[in-house]
């Protein structure tokens, strides 16, 4: 079958017919933009999250170690 509106809207007619058709709800916008903190907000943890272990193994080239927890003592350090 070759692509074409006309063809688009009889596989969309065949759909509905067939009761394989399911209504989508559109998400509000206080929805879209809570989900945006989230993301944003779950990238910035794993940024930090990866600063840390970077750091952290320099630190242990040096004979240095820190325990899994060192935000505290990051901000403390003195290099």
């Amino acid at each position: 079958m070759n692509k074409s509106d006309q063809n688009d809207a009889r596989g969309l007619a065949e759909l509905v017919r067939v009761g394989r058709y399911r209504e989508v709800k559109v998400k509000s916008e206080e929805s879209r933009r809570i989900r945006a903190l989230l993301v944003a907000r779950f990238r910035l943890v794993a940024i930090r999250r990866d600063i840390e272990n970077q750091v952290r193994s320099l630190i242990k080239e040096c004979g240095l170690l820190f325990p899994r927890a060192i935000g505290l003592q990051f901000r403390n350090l003195d290099l």
